[in-house]
């Protein structure tokens, strides 16, 4: 089993620099095999006409839209109704 701490400890700037040049030479085969779907997969919907790229089938989550005050109280005034009483209910 690897113990990343004990690497990290280990391996030298210089080290940890030959390892990502390598990295980049030879990436990992499961890295090459997603990026091989991804592309196939967006050239697939690009024939059908969808309008797909490849970073967007990246399956990590993107962050939330927080909305504004001004936003949030429009949001419940559709909701909730006018603070009249009216409803939209």
């Amino acid at each position: 089993m690897w113990n990343v701490d004990t690497m990290r400890e280990a391996m030298t700037p210089a080290e940890f620099d030959r390892w990502i040049a390598y990295r980049q030479i030879h990436p990992d085969k499961l890295e090459r095999l997603i990026t091989v779907c991804k592309l196939g997969f967006a050239l697939v919907a690009n024939a059908w006409g969808a309008k797909v790229d490849p970073r967007d089938l990246d399956p990590e989550p993107q962050p939330e839209q927080v909305a504004s005050p001004s936003q949030a109280a429009a949001i419940v005034r559709m909701t909730m109704g006018a603070p009249d009483g009216n409803s939209n209910r």
